[in-house]
């Protein structure tokens, strides 16, 4: 048999999902450079030659100069104070602005100044080149040092903007990705299927892409109904060596990541493959599937589980053919405990129906979510990318590592919005809850005693 999978996206890596930061960081580098670098002062540099000849012996043998020498006689202090008195100013101020190179596998000195002004740099090259061929010529009989090209005025020297744009375009990279790396630490924000691989350890069987704002989360495009159809079909290969229906979980880490949208269309897409299914509410605080599918809230999973009502009567039918719905009941409080032994047998009844699909509460908000867990077969946790989700989906792995489920895998959504949901539905919910239990108890063939009942079905 060829097992189906749900398609990968990519995406996920740290340079994919902050590439935004990491340019941002780079145009803002190299922007910053570019302006600094115009505002600083315009230079000119003016650049005199002189050639250094042979120095002859008494015995007619010629004496090679020394470059090295030479260079560093250009740039002596005696050099230096004449050529700084030539043109009027201090020893210090004059040596800042010379600079001497000698040229490859020549005897010929460059001797350059640069200067805030054309008419400066020209002075200051020529005073030095005049006082070191003085100096060098004042003890020999013959002209060692000769000017062989004179200073002129020079032009302004251009910034260099390719070379400085260049090292800011580098800097800019290591900033960014180094900005990345600490904004990713900070958020603690899962990144995408191979970040949720990494973290959980658990293989991910769908990529759930973001709804458009208004589209019908019972009606999603046909890309989103894809993607839960590769859920679905892979949650059937799972259990299709078992012997009877399973009752599948579908938690997350926390509220808001979308998993009454996913256990929806897990379960829709599971009747779409011709296989009986029951949706159940468990999150009792805060129902959102009987709202979605347009039905009432009571009685349901609570009243059935207290003994007021029977699951026949409780449970809904839907638009979509195969598939009926167990609402979560009226909350009597702030707090709700299940029955362990109630709730064993309710889903064991439920799931030889059908395969069972239970929207649980969230794994960290809710001890809930971990008794249900012990008495189902898979379990699918919900992921999205909030700040926070990368730690809090590493816990909830370990939580529901520790039940009975078998971890089937994640599912990456992208929910449209965050949902804020209260802890406690408006208006005066006892008392609704009263007036439609007094209703169904009102009608024929309910039976307070659904637990015997239950136990009996379970004995059959």
């Amino acid at each position: 048999m060829t097992r189906t999978t749900a398609p990968q996206p990519g995406g996920g890596g740290l340079l994919r999902t902050y590439l935004w930061l990491v340019l941002a960081t780079i145009a803002l580098t190299v922007v910053a450079a570019l302006l600094a670098l115009g505002e600083q002062e315009r230079t000119y540099t003016s650049t005199a030659q002189v050639v250094v000849n042979p120095e002859m012996t008494g015995g007619g043998a010629p004496i090679l100069p020394q470059m090295g020498t030479e260079r560093a006689k250009v740039e002596s202090g005696d050099v230096a104070a004449a050529a700084a008195e030539r043109i009027g100013t201090d020893v210090e101020t004059a040596s800042e602005g010379l600079s001497v190179t000698v040229p490859v596998d020549t005897n010929v000195l460059a001797i350059s100044y640069t200067a805030g002004t054309d008419s400066q740099a020209r002075e200051g090259a020529e005073a030095f080149t005049r006082e070191y061929v003085d100096y060098r010529n004042a003890d020999s009989k013959v002209r060692v040092a000769e000017v062989i090209s004179e200073a002129e005025l020079p032009e302004a020297s251009p910034p260099n903007y390719p070379l400085v744009g260049g090292l800011a375009l580098v800097a800019g990279l290591v900033l960014g990705v180094a900005a990345a790396f600490a904004w990713d630490r900070t958020r603690d924000r899962l990144r995408g299927t191979a970040d949720v691989r990494q973290v959980t350890g658990l293989p991910v069987l769908a990529s759930v892409p973001r709804a458009r704002s208004g589209s019908d989360p019972l009606a999603p495009p046909v890309r989103i109904r894809q993607a839960f159809g590769y859920l679905a079909a892979q949650l059937t290969s799972l259990t299709e060596n078992k012997r009877r229906d399973v009752a599948v979980l579908v938690t997350s880490p926390r509220s808001g990541a979308g998993t009454t949208t996913v256990a929806a269309q897990t379960a829709i897409a599971l009747a779409e493959l011709g296989r009986d299914v029951v949706l159940v509410s468990a999150d009792v605080q805060r129902p959102s599937l009987p709202r979605l599918f347009g039905v009432d809230n009571v009685p349901g999973l609570t009243e059935v589980l207290d003994g007021v009502c029977t699951l026949e009567r409780a449970l809904h039918t839907t638009g979509t053919p195969g598939l009926r719905l167990l609402a979560a009941g009226a909350s009597p409080g702030a707090t709700v405990r299940f029955n362990l032994e109630d709730l064993e047998l309710l889903i064991g009844r439920l799931s030889g129906d059908g395969i069972v699909v239970i929207e649980a509460p969230p794994v960290l908000e809710a001890p809930q979510c971990v008794a249900l867990a012990d008495r189902v077969d898979l379990a699918v946790l919900v992921t999205d990318q909030r700040p926070g989700s990368r730690s809090d989906a590493a816990a909830a792995v370990e939580i529901l590592g520790r039940t009975d489920a078998r971890l089937a895998g994640c599912v990456v959504n992208t929910p449209r919005r965050s949902l804020r949901r209260t802890a406690e539905p408006e208006g005066d919910t006892r008392s609704e809850w009263q007036q439609s239990l007094q209703q169904s108890l009102e009608s024929p063939g309910v039976a307070p005693a659904v637990l015997v009942e239950n136990a009996q079905h379970r004995a059959r």
